[in-house]
């Protein structure tokens, strides 16, 4: 679990505590416990998936306090949650862009460094020091 999961947890059960005393519906108060009891689980689970399910837990906990509602509770039209799914893939195909010129401008970097290098190393050459050093020409 990583830095932010474990915060995430410890805000969720803070939260819990707080929430129950500002009086929380039993249906949130259930709801949290739930993803308290989850972390705990997963906590335990090591992997890429665990983490991902943890990282979830969290997106849903911050959206939850930006918004005051769940994505399930929330009043949004089809069309609506077709827009929102429609936009953050635009994000991402600018996320993705953005990290494939990088990835090229790394390569291509590497690629001049290498070929400097062979240049420097051109004179040296293994078979020809091997000549040199047996007398072989």
């Amino acid at each position: 679990m990583n830095k932010d999961q474990m915060i995430i947890s410890q805000l969720l059960e803070e939260n819990l505590e707080q929430a129950r005393l500002l009086g929380m519906s039993a249906e949130r108060e259930a709801a949290l416990q739930a993803k308290i009891d989850q972390i705990q689980q997963i906590k335990s689970a090591s992997g890429i998936e665990a983490m991902v399910c943890l990282d979830i837990m969290v997106r849903q906990e911050r959206g939850f306090k930006k918004y005051g509602t769940t994505v399930a509770e929330n009043p949004l039209t089809l069309k609506q949650w077709l827009q929102h799914a429609y936009e953050e893939c635009l994000d991402q195909a600018i996320y993705l862009k953005r990290a494939i010129e990088e990835n090229d401008k790394v390569i291509k970097e590497t690629a001049k460094k290498c070929a400097e290098i062979a240049d420097i190393a051109e004179p040296y050459k293994a078979d020809d020091l091997i000549r040199k050093h047996f007398g072989v020409e």
